[in-house]
């Protein structure tokens, strides 16, 4: 009866916490758009496969979605879409309400399903693989009740990448989570069975990847990581590590990829010129470094300095063709070239990137979303910088119970830990220095995963504890 009991608890919090998030964000179909909303568009005429779609002024999965629900309606994607309802807080608009958008209902609902579908997998993956069932009850409240607030679920009405991105980001963690333990298990697969998981984590991968430029860079940290139980001997009996190998290729396949169609894309060039008008042309020593690699500088250019428009620049054509040819490489060189600036001024920033943990797009009535919800949500979804120090302290305290007290499930967390927790802070530190507008926003590729993984790391981290303690008391009696 016992261990019945975990069970019963956690299909009546699935029950209860999904009638929530059914029953207090009504109308999904109601939407918001902003000025970037139309090159989606643009993005989703184009035809697919081919080389241009993937290097369109959009990365690929989104005008993917847009281009799959206009093809099912026979239309072209242009008079499909229809953006009435557009909100630019950027530009001192006053927010908007959601409203129906011809078209985009599609696209709002999709939003809203996959994101039920992805935190509750996420939930339900954490709860089979904590060894105390309790624990993991607790995980399927916090996960989902993170995932359903206000803070999260607003994301879903706006026309925009960053639903996506978030509800694949946690169906990615699901799969990843599931191969971990694979991989750290004595148990023997199938052969198709393990080619399906790989198969499916490949997938979901590659659509989290192509959702934002920005978490292509996870992909090389994976890659990274997973070569680690590969290259040493004395870790590589713990891990099945020739799938370890596997999972390395592709991550780092998927990674180039996605550079290759980014840099082919240009879609870097506007940040860079945002970046060289904020964090160049105001100092002449920093000028200099770019003048010495080939950048034409004259007066009407530097007049530009800390403008917030940027369109002027595009008239320079010496200057824009150096941009296109050598910009990119050049702001790269400068970053690296400079690492106590790039890392001061991420520091002394850093706290600024938490400050915001929901939508400024829209308002929404009470009636669209449970307004109680927000107190709770502005708990799970912290505004302080000080959550990623609580992560690296989580981080370490279940590495040294992993070294102490090597068991399989110590080691696929202790990996995961360290593949979230670094893997934020790089996210972060590139999103930060990415863009200079909006950069909060940009920010939240790595500052979502920060604030999620405080929650589950305290509950991995007491799990462990648990199982240390009965593993201890076990061999005593």
């Amino acid at each position: 009866m016992k261990k019945v009991i975990p069970f019963v608890l956690l299909l009546l919090c699935l029950a209860l916490l999904n009638a929530f998030r059914l029953l207090s964000y009504r109308q999904p179909e109601l939407s918001i758009s902003m000025l970037d909303t139309q090159s989606y568009i643009q993005a989703a005429r184009l035809p697919f496969p081919s080389w241009s779609f993937f290097t369109s002024n959009r990365v690929f999965f989104l005008p993917l979605i847009y281009k799959a629900f206009a093809n099912a309606s026979g239309a072209d994607p242009s008079a499909f879409y229809q953006i009435t309802n557009l909100s630019e807080p950027a530009r001192a608009a006053e927010p908007a309400r959601p409203r129906y958008q011809p078209g985009f209902d599609r696209v709002t609902i999709s939003q809203f399903i996959l994101s039920i579908l992805s935190w509750n997998l996420l939930a339900i993956t954490v709860f089979s693989r904590l060894k105390n069932r309790y624990l993991g009850v607790m995980a399927v409240i916090f996960i989902l009740c993170f995932a359903f607030t206000p803070q999260l679920a607003d994301w879903d009405r706006l026309a925009m990448s960053e639903s996506m991105s978030f509800s694949l980001l946690a169906l990615f963690l699901t799969v990843t989570i599931e191969l971990l333990f694979y991989l750290v298990s004595g148990h023997h697969w199938p052969a198709w069975q393990v080619a399906g998981l790989i198969f499916l984590w490949f997938l979901v991968a590659v659509a989290w990847t192509f959702t934002r430029d920005l978490n292509s860079y996870l992909l090389a940290w994976t890659g990274i990581l997973a070569l680690v139980p590969c290259l040493f001997s004395h870790l590589r009996w713990r891990f099945r590590w020739r799938t370890a190998m596997v999972v390395a290729f592709l991550s780092i396949v998927i990674f180039v990829f996605a550079q290759v169609t980014f840099q082919q894309s240009h879609r870097w060039l506007k940040p860079l010129l945002n970046n060289l008008i904020a964090n160049v042309f105001p100092y002449e020593s920093r000028v200099s470094f770019f003048r010495e690699r080939g950048m034409p500088v004259s007066d009407d250019l530097l007049k530009l300095r800390n403008s917030m428009e940027y369109n002027d620049i595009q008239k320079d054509q010496a200057f824009m063709d150096w941009a296109r040819a050598r910009g990119y490489s050049t702001y790269s060189e400068y970053l690296l070239h400079t690492p106590l600036w790039a890392i001061s001024t991420f520091v002394t920033q850093f706290d600024g990137l938490f400050n915001e943990n929901g939508q400024s797009f829209f308002y929404a009535d009470q009636l669209l979303r449970p307004d109680w919800a927000i107190p709770l949500g502005d708990l799970l979804h912290s505004k302080s910088g000080a959550i990623a120090l609580i992560d690296l302290g989580l981080m370490v305290m279940i590495l040294s119970l992993a070294a102490k007290h090597p068991l399989p499930p110590d080691w696929a967390w202790s990996w995961f830990a360290v593949w979230m927790v670094l893997g934020g802070l790089g996210l972060t530190f590139l999103g930060f220095h990415g863009e200079v507008r909006s950069v909060a926003r940009h920010a939240l590729a790595g500052v979502f995963p920060l604030r999620l993984m405080v929650w589950l790391l305290i509950l991995i981290l007491f799990d462990r504890i648990l199982g240390w303690a009965e593993k201890i008391q076990g061999s005593l009696f």
